[in-house]
């Protein structure tokens, strides 16, 4: 939850240009809304997809799947670590509002 809170203060004016508390709260309430686990692309899922995109006008041509994604990178029983984030300037603004320790 810590890193959440870091990036909600990093992100916040220089990306999203939203209030910090916004993203603070959209990024820890409910507290499992953020996972980082299984984040290969299923060809199932990227069809389901982009039938939305087709049907919905978004889209306006199929895409092999192929050409969106390379699968060999992430085996299908691979364990992928998550990306440690530091940043000094946000986790001293997450610190001095009492939301990471």
């Amino acid at each position: 939850m810590n890193n959440r809170m870091q990036a909600a203060q990093f992100v916040a004016k220089g990306y999203y240009n939203q209030n910090p508390r916004l993203l603070e709260h959209v990024l820890s309430k409910p507290p499992d809304r953020v996972k980082y686990t299984n984040l290969n692309v299923r060809r199932k899922d990227f069809e389901e997809i982009q039938q939305i995109g087709i049907e919905s006008g978004i889209l306006l041509k199929r895409l092999d799947f192929l050409e969106y994604a390379d699968p060999s990178f992430v085996p299908p029983t691979a364990t992928i670590e998550g990306f440690t984030f530091e940043d000094a300037a946000s986790k001293a603004a997450a610190s001095e509002k009492g939301l990471i320790r």
